[in-house]
């Protein structure tokens, strides 16, 4: 495949667009974007690539969902650059450390990302991270990790779960070995 690390899918082809859209005022802050058959039809996609793509977008901070109400732009759209994210591999240099510094460390309700993909149930508590990953002192990625809750993890994984409370709650960076 010729130019492979430079080809994007489809999906991600789709959510530049709609995110175009909101940066150019197609659909400015505040607007409920179509319905999905419409907005799908005007797009000439699929409507499960679009709802892919919605999904991201809400995940992103661009789009908010209520019901009754639709798809709306948030009034204050994030900046443009997470749409240009590469492999974190192709970011860090070979045999390099990596390094992890905190941002954020909470407890959360899952979202319809994280519900779908974690089968989490409605109300349940979900352990979320923020970090910053550093690759010879330059940052390479902002990285989202979410776990299942506590009894989940108790559950299936044992270990993982015991990791994750030896961890929890230090402060500063982390080596993680990436060979």
């Amino acid at each position: 495949m010729a130019g492979s690390g430079q080809r994007r899918r489809p999906v991600v082809a789709l959510y530049e667009r709609i995110a175009d859209a909101v940066h150019d005022g197609t659909y400015p802050p505040g607007s409920t974007l179509p319905s999905e058959p419409k907005l799908a039809a005007e797009l000439g996609v699929s409507r499960p690539a679009l709802r892919e793509a919605l999904l991201l977008l809400q995940e992103d901070g661009l789009l908010t969902v209520r019901r009754g109400v639709g798809r709306t732009v948030n009034a204050r759209p994030p900046r443009r650059g997470f749409e240009q994210v590469q492999p974190l591999e192709g970011l860090i240099g070979a045999g390099e450390p990596l390094r992890v510094r905190a941002l954020l460390r909470t407890v959360e309700e899952p979202t319809d990302f994280t519900t779908q993909h974690l089968h989490a149930p409605a109300r349940a508590e979900l352990r979320f991270w923020e970090s910053v990953l550093t690759g010879e002192g330059v940052a390479a990625a902002l990285s989202h990790e979410w776990a299942a809750a506590d009894e989940v993890l108790d559950t299936v994984h044992p270990a993982f779960a015991r990791a994750l409370r030896a961890v929890d709650g230090e402060p500063g960076a982390a080596a993680v070995s990436m060979l």
